[in-house]
């Protein structure tokens, strides 16, 4: 089952005329949308690039590293309770994509970096998939989406960059029911 909404940000919820399409927040929708979903067994828990990508002065109470691993710790914990695996997705590059897009500043490159530092060393989750690691390129300004691996936005996964996403989940799925 994928409950993932493009555009869906976990902490946040934007406002105007996109904020139908993005859906409810994460928090909001976890009960109904994971929680109440029956057998589930493992959940892939990939929020985050969007929420960097609210950060302002406006939403900075909102979308910080303490809010953010708060909430996660909490989320795991209920499905922990349920005896439920959670496997963490990294937060993928958006550098590029916001030089052709729109303002992608350095303080969210920094959350973004150090929200994917506590993704990928802490102990808090059964399996890390490490998108940002699948996906990304770097040059002299910081990491990117690697070339030929997005549709052309440096954001979104063209159908190959989703092979090696994909691939990377079930290894990560792997590594959990073979130990």
């Amino acid at each position: 089952m994928n409950s993932g909404i493009a555009g869906n940000c976990l902490l946040y919820e934007p406002e105007g005329m996109f904020s139908s399409v993005f859906g409810q927040k994460g928090t909001d929708r976890f009960e109904r949308d994971v929680l109440e979903l029956p057998h589930t067994d493992t959940v892939i828990f990939a929020l985050g690039v969007n929420d960097v990508s609210y950060l302002n002065e406006k939403t900075k109470d909102i979308i910080s590293y303490e809010n953010y691993i708060r909430t996660v710790e909490e989320m795991t914990a209920e499905l922990r309770q349920r005896n439920i695996r959670v496997i963490a997705q990294t937060i993928t590059p958006r550098l590029k994509c916001a030089r052709t897009m729109g303002t992608f500043t350095q303080e969210m490159e920094e959350l973004r970096l150090s929200l994917n530092d506590w993704i990928r060393n802490g102990d808090l989750f059964d399996a890390v998939a490490d998108q940002e690691k699948t996906v990304r390129d770097k040059d002299e300004h910081g990491y990117f989406f690697r070339e030929g691996l997005h549709m052309g936005d440096h954001l979104h996964p063209n159908e190959k960059g989703g092979r090696l996403m994909a691939e990377t989940y079930l290894s990560c799925l792997n590594q959990l029911i073979n130990g």
